[in-house]
């Protein structure tokens, strides 16, 4: 249980731990760019590994488990076509340097992959020790490479460790069959579940890459590091969440959701919510002052609206799981796309506008919590008619 823990909430802690280094070794300037393509990587992975890395876990627990070998070959293979798509469309619209974000992005997919076919196989203990090695290493490269090769250095390093623990994996995994699991059928499901992903989540990772050519690199520094804490700190709340994945989910195979065990949950993840909103802003605070940013009014109201936002979307947990626990997972899709595209414009509309940085991110930010409000409204109006008040 403990590593397991550990393993879900090392990936966000190297994610901190790096922006937080490349703000300190490197002037606003020289930083700014850096931060705002790893976290572009980091979203764009969202969409080219991680529907790829559950279809592969799925794979795995099934009856008739294909050999691991040939299953990581497609999926290795689907991940690096995913990659070149996603950066190819990024770059088209984005100010970004295509060998850059295709390499950090490259690396971070085959990362992340990996780390689900390690979650996979239970092998917990392994993949936190992996990571923390990764961490200690990756995180330290701004401080000894200049700013031209940081990207270079730091995705040479995840490719290696990526590389000894897939070696270390294949050597150690036995059994599985011949079947040929179509490459077609994993390549619909990974497409599929990794857009949601990234339409879901990856907004917010984008948006210092949106704002690149409309603020300044100091904003962009601070929504940068801003972003990054509070996403992480957010684990928690879905961490928590997953103790009651199996029970709600066998309520909704069956289409009878008991409406006093619903009512528990959600009362407990709000209250986890809660008590997360003072200490993630007290958090983010003291993350830009280590990082060497002033703290002034604006960035206080910043960081508030910031931390609300984000709570706000973790208080639909269980209605936007149980929408897709209920076989209605495209309109949890098509709902994603909509907010996507809704913030893409707002963004632009806004970026453009003869406003203070600290207005444009502010607008940005409310309406994005709006958004997440009528979200949490929908789920819940489509949810309700499956609760009974008793599950006899």
């Amino acid at each position: 249980m403990i590593y397991s823990l550990i393993a879900t909430v090392l990936p966000g802690l190297f994610r901190v731990l790096l922006i937080w280094f490349l703000a300190l070794a490197y002037t606003d300037e020289l930083a700014a760019p850096l931060i705002a393509t790893l976290l572009l990587a980091s979203s764009l992975m969202m969409f080219s590994s991680t529907g790829l890395g559950l279809i592969y876990i799925q794979l795995l627990q099934g009856m008739n488990r294909p050999s691991a070998s040939t299953l990581t070959l497609k999926t290795n293979a689907l991940n690096t076509l995913f990659s070149v798509i996603g950066v190819s469309a990024s770059v088209i619209f984005l100010s970004a340097s295509f060998s850059d974000l295709l390499l950090i992005t490259l690396a971070l997919s085959c990362w992340q992959l990996e780390r689900h076919a390690w979650i996979g196989q239970r092998q917990f203990r392994s993949l936190a020790v992996a990571e923390v090695s990764l961490l200690l290493v990756a995180s330290s490269a701004p401080f000894v490479v200049a700013p031209q090769q940081a990207l270079l250095v730091i995705s040479g390093i995840i490719f290696i460790v990526t590389a000894l623990m897939l070696g270390w994996r294949l050597y150690g995994t036995r059994g599985g069959n011949s079947e040929n699991t179509s490459t077609l059928h994993v390549a619909r499901r990974g497409l599929f579940v990794g857009s949601a992903n990234f339409l879901s989540g990856g907004f917010i990772m984008l948006l210092p890459a949106l704002l690149a050519t409309h603020v300044s690199a100091n904003t962009i520094l601070v929504i940068g590091l801003i972003v990054t804490i509070v996403g992480t700190l957010f684990i928690l709340p879905r961490s928590y969440f997953n103790i009651f994945i199996g029970l709600v989910s066998r309520q909704a195979k069956r289409l009878r959701l008991r409406r006093s065990l619903m009512k528990m949950i959600n009362r407990r993840l709000q209250i986890v919510v809660a008590g997360m909103f003072v200490p993630g802003i007290i958090a983010c605070l003291f993350y830009l002052l280590a990082s060497g940013i002033e703290i002034d009014l604006n960035r206080v109201v910043l960081v508030v609206i910031i931390t609300t936002v984000m709570s706000i979307g973790q208080l639909y947990l269980l209605e936007s799981n149980l929408v897709v626990y209920l076989g209605k997972e495209h309109i949890t899709f098509w709902v994603s796309a909509v907010t996507f595209g809704v913030m893409l414009i707002t963004t632009h509309l806004v970026a453009n506008a003869d406003l203070t940085d600290s207005l444009k991110l502010n607008l940005i930010f409310i309406m994005l919590g709006i958004l997440y409000l009528i979200r949490w409204g929908f789920f819940v109006t489509l949810v309700k008619p499956y609760y009974r008040e008793s599950n006899r």
